[in-house]
């Protein structure tokens, strides 16, 4: 996970490294935090980050640990949400985080239990908004990502989409589908909106694909 904080610094989850780095804007490093364990402040295999309008960086984690840890901007621990299980607010990989604008809500990209889950960050209550399955348009989620309007973009390794949901859970629309032609995907990892689009690391075909949610393709 790489994720751009709102200084303009680059912070890196260096999954199997167990640790936080951060970058200039140049890519020098200015500071790293974390190793391996499990204890306040450590890591099993990091995988995202999201940074909340409070200075509060939120850092998701599996392997056993299961988590979002909470940290400063400098590194240091505040608190844990989370942990390994399924029932709402625990997770089984959460591999993505997005934060939205008004920073009360964190949205959990929950890979292995098949959802998306919402913490309310002033309580860290968490409820489940969308529950997938085997034969849902949502499968794997790996990916999430906020648009201004305040829906979800999820990129699903399972059913290789990218599909739209409100922000009460309900799908919206969806795109792609397995395949290597033009607007088809293969286990797409990453989601982001960007300029009126969506970007989607379509890992699969070795490839970015540019979404325009007006029209259908590539």
């Amino acid at each position: 996970g790489i994720s751009v904080a709102p200084d303009g610094t680059v912070w890196v989850a260096d999954t199997h490294e167990h640790r936080i780095m951060v970058y200039d804007n140049e890519g020098t490093v200015l500071r790293s935090f974390g190793a391996y364990g499990t204890g306040e402040g450590e890591f099993i295999y990091p995988t995202d980050i999201a940074f909340g309008p409070d200075g509060l960086v939120y850092v998701s984690e599996y392997g056993g640990n299961d988590r979002i840890q909470v940290f400063d901007e400098n590194g240091g621990w505040r608190r844990t949400i989370g942990g390994p299980g399924s029932e709402p607010g625990q997770f089984d990989r959460p591999q993505s985080l997005a934060i939205t604008r008004d920073g009360t809500s964190l949205y959990v990209a929950d890979a292995r239990n098949r959802r998306i889950q919402r913490v309310h960050l002033p309580s860290s209550n968490a409820e489940v908004i969308h529950q997938g399955g085997l034969d849902g348009i949502i499968q794997v989620p790996f990916g999430i990502d906020v648009v201004p309007s305040g829906q979800l973009l999820v990129s699903d390794t399972g059913s290789h989409r990218i599909v739209r949901l409100d922000p009460s859970g309900e799908v919206v629309s969806h795109a792609g589908g397995w395949g290597w032609g033009d607007g088809q995907l293969r286990d797409p990892w990453a989601v982001g909106w960007f300029d009126g689009a969506f970007l989607t690391l379509d890992s699969g075909n070795n490839r970015i694909l540019k979404i325009v949610p007006e029209r259908t393709g590539r």
